[in-house]
């Protein structure tokens, strides 16, 4: 698709170089030598993008850039007679500096260049935003400006069956005071559907605490979960309240509970019976009015015959079970899952980018197909990463990061999961998937120096989680920093 241009330069080599080039290609080209120059002639031009020069004689190129793509000059040039979109503008300097560089980004600029100038990467910048503007079009949608009043971060989304029973679940202990176990995989959203079951009952107008507990090392577990008082322990310079304190008339809910320790645990199965606690070092008991909502990825029932939870305490949690579904199950919702995520990303961005990003139908395929062993929390991680390099609004497979699925070719692989699947017929998720996250794991860690956040970093995995996943392989030292 051939692009309209407008290359902004007072140099007239640049000039003659970049439209030479481009009208080779079969693209139309304009030049102005100035700003002022350029502003006067954009409703004859009326460019898809723009080449700018930052030190121009006049307006500086950083000054132009708001008057070239404000909405009432676009207007009023024709510009936005197809898409609504203004031009892209490709910022131009010799002086590659990275103050510079932040300006012309922080003021919108579809990306920047360094005399001089690469032939080959103007062109791939032309290509990649033609490319862009063309799935727009075919998309078919309006540029959507969201509201700042919006919060879109704090709720689910799902028109998919395993969705709706997931959300008739919520409703139906929402309005009760039983504990509630949830259970799903990691990043599943399992915090999420705590907040909602919170969220739509009597005790909305209070309290919502949330622990992790294998955020925490064991020897501070207790003292967060019923506090302490002053002198309790090294350290305890003064009182604190506890998070069931904190809790109270609301709802403590408690993720990772299979992480517990066995010691913690008696505690816990002691407030479920009677629902008191007294501080760490102190001697005064208080009762409370708290909702408890635990969670896991774990099989709690597959510890407790380890003995690593106690059976009795699994009872008491266990009287109303949720269980979040991983996204692969219900991948019918990734494309209305992926706008309320851009939505949020968008809102939380700092880049002030113009226009809301939408997925091109190509981009949603490629979702699609994928497994997301990490769920929500992946993809959510996966869109924040093409939002970088999706400067114009439109997201295209080539914005994605790699997406590590196995290919529809790999024999080997599919050979491999074969032999999972035969060899343990009943747990063959667990027969194919362990083996393969262990070897990662190892490989991360050691890529990394054993270095637990920086590899928690690679991975998109919370540190805590990751250092749980490594017990579990036995990888673990607990000496990773």
């Amino acid at each position: 698709m051939p692009a309209r241009l407008l290359i902004i330069d007072d140099e007239p080599s640049i000039c003659f170089a970049l439209s030479r080039f481009f009208s080779e290609r079969g693209d139309t080209v304009f030049v102005a030598p100035s700003a002022e120059d350029a502003l006067a002639r954009l409703p004859q031009t009326r460019p898809d993008a723009i080449f700018l020069d930052i030190r121009l004689p006049g307006i500086s190129g950083l000054e132009a850039m708001e008057k070239l793509t404000a909405p009432s000059s676009t207007q009023d040039s024709g510009l936005i007679a197809q898409d609504c979109l203004p031009p892209a503008i490709i910022v131009m300097t010799a002086h590659g500096t990275m103050e510079a560089a932040i300006d012309a980004m922080r003021q919108g600029a579809y990306d920047y260049l360094v005399k001089p100038v690469s032939l080959d990467r103007a062109a791939h910048l032309i290509d990649r935003l033609m490319e862009s503007r063309a799935a727009r079009k075919k998309e078919g949608r309006e540029p959507f400006f969201p509201s700042a009043s919006a919060s879109p971060s704090a709720s689910m989304v799902g028109a998919s069956a395993p969705m709706q029973e997931l959300f008739k679940q919520i409703g139906a202990v929402a309005g009760r005071t039983m504990p509630v176990l949830i259970l799903g995989e990691t990043g599943s959203g399992k915090e999420l559907v705590a907040r909602a079951i919170h969220a739509h009952g009597p005790r909305a107008e209070h309290a919502f605490v949330a622990l992790n507990a294998a955020a925490l090392p064991e020897t501070l577990i207790e003292s967060e979960l019923f506090g302490f008082e002053k002198g309790a322990f090294t350290g305890a310079d003064r009182a604190r309240a506890g998070r069931f304190e904190e809790a109270h008339g609301g709802t403590l809910f408690l993720d990772e509970i299979g992480e517990l320790p066995l010691a913690t645990q008696a505690k816990l199965l002691r407030f479920l019976d009677e629902p008191v606690v007294s501080r760490l070092g102190g001697n005064q008991s208080k009762r409370l009015d708290v909702r408890l909502i635990t969670a896991t990825h774990r099989d709690l029932q597959e510890l407790v015959s380890k003995n690593l939870f106690r059976a009795d305490l699994l009872f008491r949690l266990n009287v109303a079970r949720i269980r979040v579904p991983p996204l692969r199950e219900h991948r019918e919702d990734i494309p209305a899952l992926a706008e309320h995520l851009l939505k949020a990303l968008n809102q939380d961005s700092a880049l002030g980018a113009p226009h809301f990003p939408i997925l091109s139908e190509e981009t949603l395929i490629r979702l699609r197909q994928y497994d997301w062993p990490g769920n929500v929390r992946e993809l959510r991680n996966v869109l924040q990463q093409a939002l970088l390099v999706a400067r114009d609004g439109v997201i295209l497979p080539s914005h994605l990061p790699p997406l590590t699925m196995p290919l529809p070719g790999d024999d080997a692989l599919a050979r491999r999961i074969a032999a999972g699947v035969d060899s343990a017929p009943q747990f063959a998720y667990d027969a194919v998937m362990n083996p393969i996250e262990r070897e990662l794991l190892r490989q991360m860690m050691e890529r990394h120096g054993g270095n637990l956040s920086r590899a928690a970093e690679h991975l998109g995995l919370h540190r805590a989680t990751l250092r749980t996943k490594l017990r579990q392989h036995g990888l673990a030292d607990d000496g990773g920093k």
